[in-house]
């Protein structure tokens, strides 16, 4: 198999190529990476599900806070697909608004770092209390703004 930053990187690759149209449309039914990984017309289609479902996510979550897209100082991506993303890929193919591009950093495993920290710094929980007490839950599976742009990124950036 190949993991979420590798078919990230491949399908940047693609794109690159022309062998992988805006529309996710692949010139041959399955594109050879190496040995017997291949990407399918099916992994593509896959892809651009979730790429379409998390960028929505973030486009929404922008949208809803009020904040300009100009004063976001820095985007955190943590979690597994954080430890090794290209992060210049992930906006070429769409994951991350290229404007944004600049500001992204791939953070890892924050949710670990996070509990050494408490364990370390019991004080540190103070903190945290406070930064729940500002958060807001979206629910964006009936979201106007969420059902638009997940159609409008289903589709790859033009590489021009």
């Amino acid at each position: 198999g190949i993991c979420g930053s590798g078919l990230i990187d491949s399908i940047a690759y693609l794109r690159d190529t022309k062998d992988l149209d805006e529309t996710g449309y692949l010139e041959d039914d399955h594109f050879v990476l190496e040995g017997d990984i291949a990407l399918t017309q099916a992994d593509i289609r896959q892809f651009q599900l979730a790429k379409s479902a998390l960028r929505a996510g973030l486009e929404t979550l922008i949208a809803q806070s009020g904040i300009r897209r100009e004063d976001i100082g820095q985007l955190f991506l943590a979690g597994g697909l954080g430890c090794f993303l290209s992060i210049e890929n992930a906006a070429k193919v769409g994951l991350l608004p290229p404007d944004l591009k600049n500001v992204t950093v791939a953070v890892g495993n924050s949710a670990l770092y996070g509990g050494v920290e408490v364990l370390l710094c019991p004080e540190k929980i103070k903190d945290i209390e406070g930064y729940i007490a500002k958060c807001k839950k979206v629910e964006l599976q009936n979201h106007p703004f969420f059902a638009d742009a997940y159609m409008e990124h289903m589709f790859f950036p033009d590489t021009e």
